[in-house]
């Protein structure tokens, strides 16, 4: 076709661009056709899905024995916890009975120790006697109070004795305890090394 002035060349390129866009906008629709399908196929798998995942299934494992062993794990592991809970307390408690085991002990030795002395220096005073004058209550004074003091002194250790005898048998039923929790923890050893 022959083109005779510029005004004929818009036309023609009008009528091409009109054909173009109308191509290219239903293409478009397509595009958004196809999409749409498709956003709604995903929409009804994720309903599928879903109404699927609420369904009980059978299968051929059995859910019930895996849920009731791991129940009895779960019992089993707590009942441990408590046992070593129960361990650890007492072991706190024994742990301050020996410690006033050896309190006692220690003070027992120290008035031990004042007692000797005080005999020993009442040993001294009655085995040098003073020359010096013979006056029958010369140094009398001074050693009733020291004899008093030793008498308080053997009434605190022999106060001190029988707390340590009842220390002494509180530590005996403490070594059996020992044992017994000993013995138990070879148990929770071996329960906790099973598979």
């Amino acid at each position: 076709r022959f083109l005779v002035c510029p005004s004929d060349v818009d036309v023609e390129v009008s009528a091409l661009k009109a054909k173009i866009c109308d191509t290219l906008d239903m293409v478009g629709e397509d595009i958004k056709a196809e999409i749409g399908k498709r956003d709604l196929e995903v929409v009804s798998l994720l309903r599928e899905a879903i109404a699927r995942a609420s369904l009980k299934r059978l299968t051929m494992f059995n859910h019930e024995e895996a849920e009731t062993s791991m129940a009895a794990a779960v019992s089993a592991r707590k009942a441990v916890d408590d046992m070593l809970l129960h361990v650890f307390n007492n072991c706190l408690v024994d742990s301050k009975l020996f410690k006033c085991l050896e309190d006692q002990r220690i003070e027992t030795e120290r008035i031990a120790q004042e007692a000797a002395l005080l005999n020993q220096g009442q040993v001294l005073m009655i085995d040098y006697p003073e020359d010096s004058g013979s006056s029958s209550d010369k140094g009398k004074a001074p050693m009733e109070a020291d004899v008093d003091h030793l008498r308080v002194l053997e009434q605190a250790i022999e106060e001190q004795r029988s707390d340590h005898q009842v220390l002494a048998s509180k530590v005996d039923k403490l070594d059996s305890k020992v044992d017994a929790l000993n013995n138990k923890f070879d148990i929770i050893i071996a329960l906790l090394q099973k598979p």
